[in-house]
């Protein structure tokens, strides 16, 4: 069936987080610029620069946006001042990295730089590629591109006491047919001491990027920056251990540390960690003030989650005692929603790209205790009109866990001729009721569709 011979190259993601920790201050700061608990700093001022880039002309990704607007409302939530910027151009890129590096300077503190996006290593160096660039050859990476050497030494330059850089670009190299020889991934970057490096998969390597709203490691990362109690570190080890379970070991995010100081992203809980006997008076006292602080912090932080396992988290904590419990009821209508939108049933509609245009598809989906039926109908769109349309069935299995669905053709209803059924398989994302994944057959680039 040659129209829907789709194969989608899914971006691939890696993040390599970069955080450059001094306790040494430039003279023009003085020594009472010293934050007086040197090794937790925490508590200091907070300023990140988020930018993600996904219209590329001839290798477009889907999730660079989506990445890069999440990121930056976890990290309002976490106290950051935020500069949040999508599809730039080189020019942009590096008026937003110098603004950054200024007020970095102004202000100290932690700075934090993410990007999401194409990146590309060349001899070595690893580059972030704009929306703009053009490049033919592997000598047009470094006049068409931002290297991230550029953003370290403006952070560096800015004295404070830790900065963190997040990159989400070892995505399939886009400009690999230009270059006589094409490395994967990014490339390892030493670390100088008090820096942590921390990659969504080992250097040299790709990650996948999931079929959902975020990438597989952007997923977790947003998860884990919202625990409390987590320092930078153990942040980092949650990550690897979800994203390993998730992958069946076939991606392990890899950290190199040479930090000293500490850093909590969502802060540290500072209620007494002491067993005391209580008395009918301190039964009958107001609910601790420590708890009720900590708890509106990590309601502010799931209030607006499409994830039913942040509501689980929060009404997991209130069996335990940690909270007082004042949204028990608003976490239990919320799950019951959510766990409604596994309900994969339905009808959609969406398109594919085979060829030299796109083909229009509708999908009837019915779906009970995991295995599928479905009706599928393709259909030629004004942009394509010498496409064919066609209706046949298929059959398979949909995984509630994994979000994942398999179907397999079984019956042509309408079969142009010199068409044939193919195997399609993919992930759902639930919370905007839309399917993304590939049709195993060679010459396309994907497939997609969402609930009518």
């Amino acid at each position: 069936m040659k129209a829907l011979q789709v194969k989608i190259y899914l971006p691939v993601s890696m993040f390599l987080v970069i955080a450059l920790s001094s306790i040494v201050f430039a003279q023009n700061r003085g020594a009472a610029n010293r934050p007086k608990d040197a090794q937790n700093v925490s508590n200091e001022k907070r300023t990140a620069l988020v930018i993600g880039n996904g219209v590329y002309a001839d290798s477009p990704l889907k999730n660079p946006a989506n990445d890069a607007n999440d990121m930056a409302a976890a990290l309002k939530n976490l106290g950051f001042e935020v500069l949040a910027f999508t599809n730039l151009d080189q020019n942009g890129m590096k008026k937003a990295v110098r603004d950054f590096g200024a007020k970095l300077r102004a202000k100290g503190g932690v700075g934090l730089f993410y990007y999401a996006g194409h990146g590309v290593q060349v001899k070595g160096r690893n580059y972030l590629i704009p929306v703009s660039a053009t490049v033919n050859t592997e000598q047009e990476v470094e006049y068409e591109s931002v290297e991230v050497g550029l953003v370290l030494a403006q952070m560096e330059a800015a004295n404070n006491i830790m900065n963190i850089v997040i990159l989400d670009a070892c995505r399939n190299n886009p400009f690999a047919r230009s270059f006589r020889s094409a490395e994967r991934g990014l490339a390892s970057i030493d670390a100088p001491s008090g820096t942590l490096l921390a990659y969504s998969t080992a250097p040299g390597s790709v990650a996948s990027d999931g079929a959902g709203k975020n990438g597989l490691y952007t997923q977790e990362l947003l998860k884990a920056i919202r625990t409390k109690d987590l320092s930078i570190e153990d942040v980092f080890k949650r990550v690897r251990v979800s994203v390993r379970g998730a992958t069946n070991d076939k991606q392990t995010p890899w950290e190199n540390s040479s930090l000293t100081g500490n850093f909590y992203f969502a802060g540290i809980d500072k209620s007494p960690q002491t067993t005391i006997r209580l008395s009918p008076a301190t039964i009958n006292s107001p609910p601790d003030s420590q708890n009720l602080a900590s708890e509106e912090t990590f309601w502010k932080a799931i209030e607006n989650s499409s994830d039913a396992a942040d509501f689980k988290d929060y009404l997991d904590r209130c069996r335990k005692g940690e909270f007082v419990c004042t949204y028990k009821a608003t976490a239990e209508l919320i799950i019951k929603r959510l766990d409604k939108l596994d309900d994969i049933s339905g009808e959609y509609v969406g398109e594919y790209s085979c060829g030299q245009g796109l083909t229009g598809l509708t999908i009837d989906i019915e779906e009970s205790n995991g295995k599928v039926k479905a009706d599928f109908k393709f259909y030629p769109l004004v942009s394509n009109p010498k496409a064919q349309s066609g209706e046949f069935l298929y059959e398979g299995t949909y995984d509630a866990n994994s979000k994942a669905m398999k179907l397999k053709g079984v019956r042509w209803i309408k079969q142009p001729a010199n068409y044939f059924m193919v195997d399609l398989k993919g992930k759902f994302d639930l919370p905007t009721k839309s399917f993304i994944g590939e049709v195993l057959s060679p010459d396309c680039t994907f497939v997609r569709f969402k609930k009518r």
